[in-house]
């Protein structure tokens, strides 16, 4: 800017020495308002003590052309009076940058200290001004779509805009040191980023290596991040060079792209700011912002309570969410697979619908066992859908699952493996039949409500053999005592099995199976306890006497074979009785061959 300046004796308000006291005043005023200071408070012949009027000397007239320029080493004001040169002014003139050179510029020149009047004064005779700039520039423009982009979790890398553009109107070379700088400007998190990625294929193709971006491969500038990936809010600085065009920088524009890593983002709107600059610093930008949907997913799995479940129990597993979900079974039930023991089945889903916790369920049926903890499979929608408020299915891989170990299943009950029965023998009255019913797993006997009772068959009558001993081991006692009068010559015979009241368990208290297995051969259990009826006995000699006393004989008549004989022959002078014991052999059995002779006559 040059300034041209005369100022000089003109007609004094009074007589006497004039002349600018330290407070020339130089203001430049643009068409819209905006002043700079070219001089301010300057030049005078004294220090400004009103007692060295008279050192005033009158201002001689300057006539002088200064050119003004920010860049110029010397300010001035630095001088000692207006004189011809370039300087720096007082304030700035990149105050002016971007005005509208069009319109009246005002130049405003004052002698602002009073206090010495009438010697403080001066005279403005005539001023020209010239403003002069170097050549205009235009900033690029840039646009980008501005209605929302919907980005939901876990999705690959997301275009901005696609159909983004950014021009410079002074052409490619004006891109020669200028950028482009993308970054998070609202609710950044530390997962949130942002990259660089060419892939729509028209012809044009931006790839980078390290710091270095190209296209078509041709370097055409730099990155501020190796890879061109930033994170956490960072700036994602491209800074070309002079091989940069309007046609690759707006293809720059349009592979930029956003993803968040997380497996939890936040879902607050994140605001992506991409300003475009030319090598002149003039600059534009645009903004888009990107609304954020979590995917629904398993936190965790609430399993049973550690116990062992019998028939007809529940085993409840609680599917805890990241947010509530709405189950649609129009479809199907959804399932969550489990093991039991070696065999697969369902728990069903039952409640929870609108929550972030839905309860599946699966009854205990009888035969389940699993001794080592029941085991957790997958979730299946089963024809269902899962989904959360933005309509988005939830993911139904589990997370943090419970412990099962201590998730017990019996609903095995107990069964009897054999029956061992009493020994080959024929049992008489007041001895004992014992059985022992041997289980398949420890049985506890509960006699409160009444006796376990083994049901036996004695000739053609039912009896009972009561429970007598083995309550919580595997080998339970049932005894029946012969009883006089019973008969049975072809075995005895097995029934069944009946508790009478009492209980016969496991531990998890399935009730023992009673039917009978393996049940030991009776066929030589054979019970005589009735007393030999309807036979008769005779000496064979009569009467007895020394002839014969040494060969005494009886004889039985309708004697029952087996049964046993005992007889004691005794003499009224005395003497040691003779006694002697057999078995019946036959009907009519005889016995002979008895000596009496210790007999007294």
């Amino acid at each position: 800017m040059s300034l041209h300046l005369i100022i000089g004796n003109g007609t004094p308000p009074t007589t006497g020495p004039y002349g600018v006291h330290e407070d020339l005043n130089v203001r430049l005023i643009s068409p819209s308002g905006t002043f700079v200071d070219l001089v301010q408070d300057r030049w005078g012949y004294n220090t400004g003590d009103p007692t060295q009027l008279s050192t005033f000397h009158t201002f001689a007239p300057v006539n002088a052309t200064v050119n003004f320029d920010d860049d110029n080493p010397t300010n001035i004001e630095t001088l000692d009076n207006w004189q011809a040169g370039n300087y720096a002014p007082h304030n700035s003139l990149s105050a002016f940058d971007g005005e509208n050179a069009a319109g009246t510029w005002t130049l405003r020149i004052s002698d602002g200290n009073s206090q010495f009047s009438p010697q403080d004064y001066f005279h403005f005779v005539t001023a020209t001004l010239t403003i002069t700039s170097g050549p205009s520039n235009n900033p690029p423009a840039i646009f980008i779509d501005n209605s929302n982009l919907a980005y939901t979790e876990g999705e690959t890398a997301k275009q901005i805009d696609n159909s983004a553009t950014v021009s410079d109107a002074d052409g490619d070379a004006d891109w020669n040191g200028g950028s482009i700088v993308a970054q998070i400007t609202a609710n950044a998190e530390a997962a949130d980023e942002l990259s660089i990625m060419d892939t729509d294929g028209d012809g044009t193709a931006i790839t980078i290596s390290g710091t270095n971006i190209y296209s078509n491969g041709v370097d055409i500038g730099n990155l501020s991040a190796s890879g061109g990936i930033i994170t956490n809010g960072t700036a994602l600085t491209i800074t070309f060079d002079s091989d940069a065009t309007n046609a690759n920088i707006q293809e720059v524009l349009q592979s930029i792209r956003y993803r968040n890593t997380s497996t939890n983002p936040g879902t607050s709107n994140r605001t992506v700011t991409i300003t475009a600059a030319d090598s002149n610093a003039a600059s534009a930008n645009d903004t888009r912002t990107i609304t954020i949907a979590k995917i629904p997913e398993v936190t965790s799995v609430t399993v049973p309570s550690n116990a062992t479940y019998i028939t007809g129990q529940n085993l409840d597993f609680t599917i805890n969410f990241n947010e509530n979900i709405t189950v649609n079974t129009a479809g199907g039930t959804p399932q969550l697979g489990i093991t039991i023991g070696s065999t697969t089945g369902e728990a069903t889903y039952q409640s929870g619908s609108g929550s972030s916790a839905l309860l599946f369920r699966y009854t205990i049926q009888a035969g389940d066992l699993d001794t080592d903890g029941i085991t957790v499979g997958s979730l299946e929608a089963n024809g269902s859908t899962l989904r959360n408020n933005s309509g988005n299915d939830a993911v139904l891989t589990l997370n943090s699952v419970g412990s099962t170990t201590a998730v017990l299943v019996d609903a095995a009950a107990p069964t009897v493996t054999s029956v061992n029965v009493p020994a080959n023998a024929t049992y008489i009255a007041g001895q004992n039949l014992d059985f022992t019913i041997n289980t398949s797993e420890n049985v506890t006997v509960n006699t409160t409500g009444g006796t376990p009772q083994l049901n036996i068959t004695i000739g053609a009558t039912t009896r009972q053999a009561t429970y007598q001993s083995g309550s919580g081991t595997s080998a339970l006692l049932f005894r029946y005592t012969v009883q006089a009068g019973e008969l049975d010559t072809d075995g005895i015979a097995i029934g069944t099995l009946s508790a009478n009241g009492g209980t016969l368990g496991d531990a998890a208290s399935n009730n023992l199976n009673n039917t009978l297995n393996s049940v030991g051969s009776t066929t030589a259990v054979l019970v005589d306890a009735l007393a030999p009826v309807g036979y008769a006995v005779s000496f064979n000699q009569n009467p007895i006497n020394d002839a014969n006393a040494t060969s005494i004989s009886f004889s039985y008549t309708g004697a029952e074979i087996g049964s046993t004989y005992n007889y004691t022959i005794s003499s009224s002078g005395g003497e040691t009785n003779v006694t002697g014991t057999g078995t019946i052999v036959t009907t009519n059995d005889h016995v002979g061959g008895i000596d009496l002779n210790t007999l007294a006559d």
